[in-house]
C-alpha cells in the first residue's frame, strides 16, 4: 500500500509540472504569439477593404486627362472626375503619369485634393501641378490619370 502511495504521489507531481508547464507556454503564446496573429489578421483585413475600396473607386468614377500646359520647369495637368454614383463621397487620391510622343515615362504628378470636397453624380475638375526640368516640360505628350491609395 506505501508503493500505491508512492506511485500515486509521484504522478501527481509529475501530472502537476506538466499543467505548470501547459499554463507557461499558454501565458507566453498569449503574451507574444496573440499580439502578432492578431496584427496579421488586422493586416489582412485592411488590405481586403483597400481592394474594395478600390474595386468601387474603378466602378464609381472615370478620369479624363483633358490637357497639359507646359511651363518653363512646370507641367500643369487639368482632368475631370466623372461620379456615377449616387452616393455622397469623397473624391479619391489621383496621380498622372507622365508619357512623351513616344511612350517613354517622364514623371509621376500627385494631385492634392481637399478631402472636405464630397461630390455626388457630377464632374468634378482638378489642376495637378508637377516641378519637372525643361527638357522634360518639353518632351511631355500625353497623361493618364489613375487612383492611388
Amino acid at each position: 500500500m506505501h508503493e500505491y502511495f508512492k506511485k500515486f504521489g509521484f504522478g501527481f507531481f509529475w501530472g502537476g509540472g506538466f499543467i505548470v508547464a501547459s499554463l507557461l507556454v499558454f501565458a507566453l503564446y498569449m503574451v507574444f504569439g496573440e499580439r502578432k496573429v492578431s496584427e496579421i489578421a488586422e493586416e489582412f483585413y485592411r488590405a481586403d477593404m483597400l481592394e474594395q475600396l478600390n474595386e468601387k473607386w474603378i466602378i464609381n468614377y472615370d478620369i479624363e486627362v483633358l490637357n497639359i500646359y507646359k511651363l518653363e520647369n512646370q507641367l500643369r495637368i487639368t482632368a475631370s472626375v466623372q461620379s456615377h454614383s449616387d452616393e455622397l463621397s469623397y473624391i479619391p487620391r489621383t496621380a498622372f503619369d507622365v508619357f512623351s510622343s513616344d511612350g517613354d515615362f517622364i514623371t509621376k504628378c500627385n494631385y492634392s485634393y481637399n478631402r472636405s470636397t464630397a461630390i455626388e453624380n457630377k464632374i468634378v475638375y482638378l489642376e495637378a501641378t508637377c516641378d519637372v526640368s525643361a527638357l522634360q516640360a518639353e518632351q511631355a505628350n500625353y497623361a493618364v490619370g489613375e487612383f492611388i491609395f
